[in-house]
């Protein structure tokens, strides 16, 4: 399994420093300190002992139109006085040498005219705005209050710093309030529009003016010749695309009846072979229905694939905008009363216009559907049975209630996004859901039956993502609310909702709520990803508001809730993000995305209190925090970086160590090392030459738990070991969705031999080779079976009998089996509490040492022992450790106090190398990793199994 870094986002200098934009000029504004809330009707002393001045205005700005050469070089914050407080605090000459562009360069004031009231003040007064509202507020607020809408004139304004969430934002005229995180952005792009005059600001507004109403904003739609479409793949890949709209794109919103809707596929693919209208027999309706539901998957498909190239990427755009632009035609052309299928049509358009990321025409285009899902009387119970006297069967009336439903989870998420009031509110509805009862099990009578249907339902999904949608409604109704209630009782609103969301999730079947995604088919995987965003939204959503509150214990729960849904999500993304580039392919998940890194963002900037502004100060001058780089050359020039940690795929590693190597870096690589043993052997000739660190990262190797088992070993309690059966696998029981995976890609290195094969090896390794004494080693001799994954080729299942030579006093010849497996896995029992089945063990005469899975990150050992002593440990989660600050979802709960992240054993070791001069591990070295090296390509080899050339070659650089 690929441990992937990552990126901590450092705080913005403008939130430590105190600095605003102004939206009008370009120029940097510098705030003068105004009074924290507690002291705002006090006289407040300045740090010389003078005594300030009450200003019950905006506070003061000093414009700063001129940087010196050093913060203009860093792009960084600066004072504009000669010299300034940065160079001040680094000891570095200040100048102003700089060609200046902007007229007459004015002068900086030497740094005595500066006022004397101290940035560490500055600063202080700033973080006490962000972490406390101010506490003279009256006992009952309204959100409005604390936004700033109900100010008196003689008022001072919210500071620009302040969270997006409690602020109303007004974009082109169209107004977001507190509910949607995207006046974040609105505040975002008037602080990057007032430093740069010449910024996508103008452009975008340029843009808009052209466009007509209800695109403004939006990438504009091309425009084709003619009245029909270019062309249809034939019906074989119409059907497959088809396919894949039901199965990975809708997820939950399941409208359609599959088999009608494979019917009318039929008949619009043999009316364009024929040259006939493509709605002919079937409707105009019905055929924007299938021309959409194919534009979805059609962009879908290109997307998974990822793109080369932003020419590609347009081409994909275009294709599938062609058929969206037809079936909107078609719906737009329909005469007579609606139908269920007219509603059905324009609910499709808004999916694909949310997925194109064309907000502002889905917004109306919702509208729209809006309107006829209202006049066909959807949702109203007692209408719909009226209205089905004329057309009396099962599957016209469960597509009825799928329809409005989905228009229901659509118009409550819309509203979050753009943070205005829902169109449905549960006083106008009384419909029931639908049944739970798949496409397959119905008939225009009723479903068949029930014995005959399985306990799953793919419309489980679409109930429960509209229970937990009316969750979501409740709470922008009730934390969000406008009306004048104390905070109390807004936090109680919070807390009793949260309540209902923990019910929800625990209500869930066990297809979408216990089994881990990756174990089912794609459409209940992709199904089950939706739920559980939809869970962890909520709970953003219902605590985000009080990320601002108090500094008091009044908010701790709801803050301590958001940021660990934050960091779930993020989570989630990641595991999303391993099954190729089809993260991009959902709208929706981009949205929660979002949400989760604005509240990982507050998190990392407001965790320190108002006391420790020393250090942030120190920070704001010290430029050896941790940054960004624009390319790995980059990197690799700047002189402060010693040692570089890589966790690209295991195509790159070579590539990208080497060039490190090179540059005089020392280089902690992720395993497997490099794809064989050529490469290996390069990079460590390599490093000799430089006389620099190198080690493979296998974080397994470090953990106590593992350091435990040797010593046990060593202690001679179980006897030599005679025999290792080492078993590491993951269950991908659906299958890929496409062969871009990194598991199954051969040009990313794939397979599950170098991703989870090597962690069966590690443990045969450190159990019988790694403890013999260095002269005692010898390599084993080796069987292989290897199973390939059909479409590339890679291998999908290895079973490798290794034979270990030994001398007689150390138990004479082993045996070790290590197997792992793309499709079967014991990891998954390993997910229940309390499970007892080890995938490690290690076995001599007088006992044996038990592993519980999953073997990459155990957490579970039990010694059993001849004599009948059992003896079970627990030991630390090698994962994000909830004291650590890093919590991200490991585990069924969050971990003691004091556990991180199981990297830190095996970097804590590299860092030691670099104090004490070693150039390799303490705990395994070069030498073993190029012979398990040698083992893995003698099983492709054996297999049949090599990579593309660019992948194996020892060239660089390519």
């Amino acid at each position: 399994m690929q441990e992937t870094p990552h990126m901590m986002l450092s705080p913005s200098s403008e939130a430590r420093g105190g600095v605003e934009t102004d939206a009008e000029t370009p120029s940097i504004l510098v705030a003068t300190p105004s009074e924290p809330a507690s002291t705002r009707s006090k006289r407040n002393k300045s740090t010389d002992g003078s005594v300030g001045y009450q200003d019950p205005g905006p506070r003061k700005v000093r414009k700063v139109s001129r940087a010196c050469d050093f913060c203009k070089s860093r792009k960084a914050r600066c004072t504009g006085d000669l010299p300034c407080a940065k160079c001040v605090a680094k000891g570095r000459e200040c100048s102003y040498d700089a060609k200046y562009t902007r007229g007459r360069p004015p002068t900086p004031p030497p740094a005595e005219t500066r006022p004397k009231t101290s940035s560490t003040s500055a600063f202080v007064d700033d973080l006490s705005r962000l972490h406390a509202l101010p506490t003279n507020r009256e006992p009952t607020t309204a959100v409005g209050d604390d936004l700033g809408l109900l100010r008196r004139p003689n008022e001072s304004t919210v500071p620009s710093r302040s969270s997006p969430e409690l602020s109303i934002a007004e974009v082109q005229g169209q107004v977001f309030d507190s509910k949607s995180g995207l006046t974040f952005i609105q505040r975002a792009l008037k602080r990057l529009s007032a430093q740069n005059k010449n910024g996508a600001t103008g452009k975008t507004q340029t843009v808009s003016d052209n466009q007509s109403l209800m695109t403004a904003g939006d990438k504009p739609l091309p425009e084709f010749p003619g009245n029909g479409i270019s062309t249809l793949p034939d019906l074989a890949e119409c059907s497959k695309l088809l396919a894949l709209y039901f199965e990975v794109c809708i997820a939950t919103y399941r409208m359609l009846h599959r088999p009608t809707a494979e019917s009318w596929l039929a008949i619009l693919k043999r009316n364009h072979d024929e040259g006939r209208a493509l709605w002919t027999d079937i409707g105009r309706a019905e055929a924007a229905i299938v021309l959409a539901a194919l534009a979805i998957a059609r962009l879908h498909q290109e997307k998974s694939r990822g793109f080369l190239s932003a020419e590609d990427e347009s081409q994909a755009l275009r294709a599938s905008d062609e058929l969206y632009i037809l079936s909107s035609r078609f719906a737009d052309e329909e005469a007579g009363f609606p139908r269920l299928e007219s509603a059905q049509a324009k609910i499709i358009h808004v999916l694909y216009l949310l997925t194109t990321s064309r907000f502002n025409r889905g917004w109306y285009v919702f509208g729209n559907a809006l309107h006829l899902v209202t006049a066909l009387g959807l949702y109203r119970r007692n209408n719909w049975k009226r209205g089905r006297s004329s057309r009396n069967d099962y599957i016209h009336t469960q597509c009825g209630l799928r329809t409005f439903w989905t228009a229901y989870i659509v118009d409550n998420y819309l509203a979050v996004i753009f943070g205005r009031p829902r169109h449905f509110h549960e006083e106008d509805i009384n419909q029931d859901l639908p049944e739970s009862v798949d496409d397959e099990a119905m008939t225009v009578d009723g479903p068949i039956n029930a014995a005959d249907t399985p306990k799953d339902c793919h419309i489980d999904a679409l109930i429960f993502h509209a229970r937990i949608a009316k969750l979501v409604g409740s709470v922008s109704r009730e934390v969000y609310t406008f009306r004048a209630i104390s905070e109390a009782d807004r936090v109680s609103a919070a807390n009793r909702l949260i309540q209902r969301v923990r019910e929800w999730h625990a209500s869930l079947p066990i297809h979408l709520g216990s089994i881990p995604p990756s174990m089912l088919i794609p459409s209940y995987r992709r199904q089950a990803t939706v739920l559980r965003l939809a869970h962890l939204h909520a709970i953003l959503h219902a605590n985000r508001l009080f990320l601002l509150g108090s500094s008091s214990n009044t908010h701790e729960n709801q803050v301590t809730e958001c940021i660990k849904a934050a960091k779930a999500v993020l989570e989630t993304v990641d595991e999303l993000a391993q099954e190729g580039p089809i993260f991009h392919a959902f709208w929706w998940t981009h949205y929660v995305t979002f949400c989760a890194l604005v509240v990982t963002q507050w998190n990392t900037t407001d965790w320190l209190d108002i006391d420790s502004s020393a250090f942030w100060m120190q920070m704001d001058t010290d430029e050896t925090y941790a940054k960004a780089y624009g390319s790995y050359a980059d990197l690799v020039q700047d002189p402060d970086v010693e040692i570089i940690y890589i966790a690209t795929p295991h195509s790159h590693h070579y590539q990208n160590a080497m060039l490190f190597l090179e540059a005089g870096k020392n280089v902690l690589c992720e395993k497997a090392f490099t794809v064989n043993t050529k490469q290996a052997r390069k990079l460590a000739k390599k490093a000799r030459e430089k006389n620099l660190f190198l080690m493979e990262g296998l974080w397994t190797r470090y953990f106590p738990l593992s350091l435990y088992v040797r010593e046990v070993i060593e202690s001679g309690k179980i006897g030599p070991v005679e025999r290792v059966l080492a078993e590491h696998s993951f269950l991908y029981a659906g299958g890929f969705e496409d062969d871009s995976h990194i598991m199954v890609n051969p040009n990313l290195a794939g397979g599950i031999l170098l991703d989870g094969g090597i962690y069966s090896l590690t443990w045969v390794f450190q159990s019988l080779y790694s403890l013999q004494p260095a002269s005692s080693r010898r390599p084993p001799t080796i069987k292989s079976a290897v199973a390939k994954y059909g479409r590339t080729g890679v291998d999908a299942m290895t079973t490798i009998l290794l034979e270990f030579p030994r001398s007689e006093e150390q138990g004479g010849i082993a045996h070790a089996v290590a197997s792992t497996s793309l499709g079967l896995s014991n990891d998954a029992i390993a997910q229940k509490q309390g499970a007892a089945v080890p995938n490690i063990r290690i076995q001599g005469q007088y006992g044996e040492i038990q592993v519980f899975p999953p073997a990459y990150r155990p957490t579970r050992t039990r010694l059993v022992l001849k004599d009948g002593t059992i003896d079970d440990k627990q030991w630390p989660q090698p994962g994000p450790g909830e004291g650590s600050g890093w919590y991200n979802g490991y585990g069924s709960t969050p971990n003691p106090e004091g556990q991180g992240h199981g990297l830190f054993w095996e970097a804590d070791d590299a860092g030691r190398a670099l104090v004490e001069g070693r150039k390799e591990g303490t705990q395994f070295g070069l030498e073993e990793s190029i012979l398990i090296m040698e083992i893995m390509d003698q099983v492709r080899a054996e297999a049949g199994i090599q990579y593309p050339d660019e992948v194996e070659t020892v060239e660089f650089p390519l």
